[in-house]
């Protein structure tokens, strides 16, 4: 009997033990629960944050790629060689011969990649003119402000970053066809930051070949036109027109006489040497950067002209650094 009271006791013992694990055990259960609980809550309120960025991101990403700014359609006309537009230039009836020979020289700055400075009272009708021979219907213009800086504020503007019109032109002119772009009034951006940027990658070829761009001032005495880089090439536009040419106009630039077909500028030249001996009248620059351009220039104008001493002529005069102030 006392040893079945000692098992019972032990049994009680080992028992009482077992209960008071079981309710530990219990006690990190629901613990355990709880904390799950938590968990799983946690959980569900990060995956609705997710779904809401999700939805934010897809809807930033829809506004990013949305067409923003002026929609601008270039026409798409036949494509035309430089002896065609050469011929044209020479037909054209509006243009005193000062005025032909001025188109010539600015079409052979354009396929140099330079971009030209304009100035004088005519330069509006002269660029209406170049416009319809070189590519009708495929030309933007561009009024500089202070905000134009730097060359990438030329694709984009400061601040919305809006494609901008120069933007919709470089792509335009990918396809091979001439696109004009004019930038008006540049003396009121820093055009002494973004114009040599401009004619690097025009000259370089890291532009579209097809895309034309020059630009006019209105005040040649403004200090930023001053400190513009003396070898930008500056063409004065005055006494270019015939005097019946004002009244003509509106019948001769209309579509129906209009020859309806876009310069096809070609590949850029590749092999200058041809053009090495006219270098001789340079050797006061000794500058290889200036006989490139000057060499690059007669090649492209011997594509137009056909004429090695005008072609010869036009490089010595563009090429050349100007030591004197704009316009004198």
């Amino acid at each position: 009997l006392i040893a079945q009271a000692d098992m019972l006791s032990c049994m009680k013992v080992e028992l009482a033990s077992s209960e008071t694990e079981l309710a530990g055990i219990r006690n990190e259960t629901e613990t355990a629960r709880s904390e799950l609980g938590e968990l799983e809550t946690e959980i569900d309120r990060l995956l609705a944050i997710s779904a809401r960025l999700q939805q934010q991101e897809s809807v930033s990403s829809t506004v990013s790629t949305r067409p923003s700014g002026i929609p601008r359609v270039f026409p798409s006309h036949p494509l035309a060689d430089l002896t065609s537009k050469a011929g044209l230039i020479t037909d054209n009836v509006m243009l005193l011969d000062e005025g032909k020979a001025a188109l010539r020289s600015l079409l052979v700055l354009l396929l140099s990649g330079e971009v030209p400075v304009l100035s004088g009272n005519e330069v509006a009708d002269f660029l209406r003119i170049a416009e319809t021979i070189i590519c009708p219907g495929r030309a933007v213009t561009i009024e500089a402000d202070p905000t134009l800086i730097s060359v990438d504020d030329l694709w984009a503007r400061p601040g919305s970053g809006i494609p901008t019109l120069l933007a919709a032109a470089a792509d335009a002119a990918k396809d091979g066809g001439a696109v004009m772009v004019v930038i008006h009034g540049i003396e009121r951006s820093a055009a002494r930051y973004w114009l040599p940027a401009l004619a690097d990658a025009l000259r370089n070829g890291g532009l579209p070949r097809g895309l034309f761009i020059c630009c006019t001032v209105n005040d040649l005495e403004h200090e930023e036109v001053e400190a513009l880089p003396n070898d930008t090439p500056r063409m004065s536009v005055d006494a270019v027109f015939q005097d019946a040419a004002f009244v003509a106009g509106a019948t001769l630039l209309s579509s129906r006489h209009i020859v309806l077909e876009t310069l096809d500028p070609g590949l850029m030249p590749s092999d200058l040497s041809a053009f090495t001996t006219m270098m001789l009248g340079m050797e006061s620059h000794r500058s290889i950067s200036v006989t490139m351009r000057a060499a690059r220039m007669v090649a492209e104008a011997m594509s137009l002209l056909d004429d090695k001493n005008e072609a010869e002529r036009i490089a010595l005069k563009f090429a050349t650094p100007t030591l004197t102030k704009p316009g004198k």
